[in-house]
């Protein structure tokens, strides 16, 4: 009996760790293949958009990655008028980078990102020259606390859209507050049943 609690805290206790400590995790938007869907999750990653989004490949072309179906310049491409969301599957997300592809402006092109925090708090709007940044650091336009989920919405310049597509996003998960609370009450489980053997 001893040895199965003593067992089961150490299961707990590595799963609750384990999940303190995640690693960066990187998404290649340009190497999913070349089909349109409503909702993609990945590595912990839920990507939708304003209408269908489009993955695009196309070896050794700037038009690989990921967009969304429709508008006036077509399937590959985000442009004015169109959303793409990123939400985290985990607790949220720190040291998010957004690596931007191909894309077209005049002397600018800019975006607005919109987050929210991992604790459901609306951050706001960040309008961000995305050509001023490679890749873009999203969490540091939100002053670096944890994201649930942001979008990219493309804007204009002096009337001129800006137009592309986006190659990949790297994060750092957060863990869920339940997979603290586990390794927190888990470890004195351990010492307690340590003592007693």
């Amino acid at each position: 009996m001893r040895a199965n609690s003593l067992m089961l805290a150490m299961v707990l206790i590595t799963f609750g760790f384990s999940a303190l400590f995640a690693d960066t995790v990187n998404v290649d938007f340009e190497n999913q293949g070349n089909f349109s869907t409503s909702m993609l999750n990945v590595n912990g990653l839920t990507i939708t958009g304003s209408n269908l989004i489009q993955f695009t490949y196309v070896p050794n072309n700037s038009i690989s990655g990921l967009g969304v179906v429709g508008g006036t310049y077509g399937n590959p491409w985000i442009e004015p008028g169109e959303t793409v969301t990123f939400s985290f599957d985990s607790g949220g997300a720190t040291s998010i980078e957004l690596f931007q592809g191909g894309s077209s402006g005049y002397n600018t092109a800019y975006v607005t990102f919109s987050a929210v925090s991992a604790n459901g708090t609306n951050l706001g709007s960040v309008l961000f020259d995305q050509w001023s940044q490679y890749p873009i650091d999203v969490s540091g336009l939100f002053g670096g606390v944890d994201i649930k989920s942001f979008s990219y919405s493309p804007g204009y310049n002096s009337g001129y859209p800006t137009v592309g597509n986006l190659t990949g996003l790297s994060f750092t998960p957060v863990p869920e507050p339940s997979a603290l609370a586990l390794a927190l009450l888990s470890f004195p489980l351990f010492l307690t049943r340590k003592r007693r053997t």
